[in-house]
């Protein structure tokens, strides 16, 4: 009898414990549910609005392709030009791309937009390297050699890139006749 009233004694002793613990800390369970329940339904509308924002941009990528298309060049070089500023930078990779293509531009104004992209956007180092390299192509003919010797500096993993680079270093030293130039730079490679 002793042994079920000891018992009994324990059970009421532990439940009184245990509703003192959620009296004394029940908002920090109100806390912590509503944490697991709220992050999760935050980071979905982040993401959704993320894939939103792409969609969108993709949508004015498509729009000013098919102005382009159409000979409505100035509204498709406004929205391009704005897409470059995006925060995506394959959107923006993809939208300078097009103004170089499309020989719309200017070769200054093209300029400013690959050195605007470059000090502007995180890109990968690989970005970056293939942005120079079309910089390098725009400016080719009226280029100074100092303005060309940038391509001798970028150092990339990418075995391709770097053999463009010195191709286009010795075809610059070949249209100014610097033939032992030429042979530096292939001993350099």
């Amino acid at each position: 009898m002793s042994s079920e009233f000891e018992s009994e004694i324990k059970e009421s002793v532990a439940k009184e414990k245990f509703i003192l613990l959620i009296k004394k800390s029940k908002y920090y369970f109100i806390f912590f549910f509503a944490l697991i329940i709220v992050i999760p339904i935050l980071y979905q509308l982040k993401v959704s609005f993320d894939k939103k924002v792409y969609q969108e941009q993709m949508e004015n990528y498509s729009i000013a392709l098919n102005n382009l298309n159409s000979k409505n060049d100035k509204a498709g070089v406004e929205i391009l030009k704005k897409l470059i500023n995006s925060d995506n930078s394959f959107i923006s990779l993809l939208s300078i791309n097009q103004l170089i293509l499309n020989n719309i531009l200017s070769k200054e104004e093209k300029i400013n937009l690959i050195d605007h992209v470059l000090n502007n956007k995180k890109l990968s180092s690989e970005h970056e390297h293939i942005l120079k390299i079309k910089k390098s192509l725009i400016i080719f003919n009226e280029a100074s050699e100092n303005e060309i010797l940038f391509l001798r500096e970028l150092n990339n993993d990418k075995l391709s890139l770097n053999k463009l680079s010195s191709t286009i270093l010795s075809d610059f030293y070949k249209s100014k006749e610097s033939l032992k130039k030429i042979d530096v730079n292939k001993k350099l490679n």
